[in-house]
């Protein structure tokens, strides 16, 4: 039974879950196709990845070099791609990342509640849908989750066991998982200050230095590039225009029932001749230009606080509400609704089943916390919550295991 399996045996089933994880997300490419991946992905990606394939450096084609958006995911896509127009190395390269994550959301549950919660948790993310579909996509939606699952193991072990060597491994996949997706800065925050390193003494100082510092190298390299681009420090210059987009009267025009690009397209366009006048000036200047919009996304912001506190309950609505968003037409839709909603409520059943040991599952409710808050000041999509499902998964499985009977569940793994 599984209370006694051999960690031989685990090991195999969980190969087993990869290699169908894997093929599951092939086939579902396969059906849908890949003679629009170029256009209906994130289409900067495919530009930037190009300029890089072609000797350019990272800037938009004929534009000069960017620091806008951290760059691992458009380095994958030119590593992958060669520049090729081919898609299908970048996406077996993705689909390899999706079907690692779902190794690890059960690593993690193993580590909370046993060897049956592991099988599960994993089995339970290799055969999501939508982490099958959209992992795969031209998005760095799929590699944030994986770096975020990765990460979030290294902290568990490094929190049980301690070690220098887990402190760097954990500091160097931070620093990774920001140059993925730079709003993962507070959950790093969170990890390295709160969560992640409850030694006493100097244990925890010692570990939080190693992997603080292993972060910051990682980082280092961009950070000296956005200086020499922009003149300033930064993980991207993308901020405040996302900030004055997501607070703004026509932050809803479009979206969540469209994307939040169709809004932002509105929210633009809305901009006065002054307004414009006075960002033609800034003459490009990524820098100032973000900080343009940020200083009037304050200024929106405190002129009706009511109306930023009623759009931030709607924008987590967007991303945990039981329709996707965008929508995908009725029937995909509904398809959706028909595995999330049954899929949350296990989630947040397994989440109330732990709430006496809630310290001990910190690390994954930073991540839905600092997402939430992240959400609620700018904005989210589906896609930008998915990297969540691995801890959903995981609390799922919890919920599962409790309705068996006891000789089928195992004691959590020492």
């Amino acid at each position: 039974m599984i209370a006694g399996l051999p960690e031989r045996r685990f090991a195999l089933l969980m190969a087993a879950i990869f290699v169908a994880a894997l093929g599951f997300r092939i086939c579902i490419r396969l059906v849908v196709g890949t003679q629009n991946y170029w256009i209906d992905g994130y289409g900067q990606y495919a530009s930037l990845g190009q300029s890089l394939c072609a000797g350019s450096g990272y800037a938009f084609p004929g534009g000069l070099p960017t620091a806008f958006r951290v760059p691992l995911y458009s380095y994958l896509v030119a590593a992958t791609t060669c520049g090729v127009a081919s898609p299908w190395p970048l996406i077996l390269a993705q689909a390899l990342a999706s079907s690692a994550t779902a190794l690890l959301a059960g690593l993690i549950a193993r580590r909370m509640a046993g060897n049956a919660a592991g099988l599960l948790a994993a089995a339970i993310y290799a055969l999501w849908p939508y982490a099958a579909w959209h992992d795969l996509s031209l998005q760095e939606s799929g590699l944030q989750a994986f770096m975020a699952a990765l990460v979030t193991w290294q902290l568990i072990l490094l929190r049980d066991k301690g070690g220098a060597m887990r402190a760097l491994g954990a500091g160097i996949v931070l620093g990774l998982l920001l140059l993925t997706r730079a709003t993962m800065l507070p959950f790093a925050l969170c990890a390295l200050g709160i969560a992640s390193f409850p030694y006493r003494g100097k244990a925890r100082l010692v570990s939080a230095l190693i992997a603080g510092a292993a972060m910051l190298a990682v980082l280092s390299p961009w950070l000296v590039y956005s200086h020499r681009v922009t003149g300033a420090y930064g993980l991207g210059t993308e901020g405040g225009a996302s900030l004055y987009a997501g607070n703004h009267p026509l932050t809803f025009s479009v979206y969540p029932v469209g994307t939040i690009d169709e809004s932002r397209t509105n929210v633009f366009a809305a901009l006065s001749a002054a307004e414009n006048s006075e960002l033609a000036k800034l003459g490009g200047d990524e820098v100032a230009t973000s900080d343009w919009y940020r200083n009037r996304a304050i200024h929106n912001i405190a002129a009706d606080p009511a109306a930023f506190i009623g759009g931030a309950f709607r924008k987590l609505w967007a991303a945990f509400g039981p329709l996707p968003t965008p929508r995908h037409g009725l029937r995909g839709s509904l398809a959706y609704a028909a595995g999330w909603v049954p899929f949350f409520a296990l989630a947040l059943a397994g989440m109330w089943q732990r709430r006496r040991v809630w310290r001990e599952d910190m690390l994954l409710h930073a991540h839905t916390v600092t997402f939430c808050a992240t959400t609620a000041l700018f904005w989210a999509q589906t896609s930008h919550r998915s990297y969540l499902d691995p801890y959903l998964a995981v609390f799922a499985a919890v919920a599962l295991i409790a309705l068996t009977p006891k000789r089928m569940q195992n004691s959590r793994d020492s």
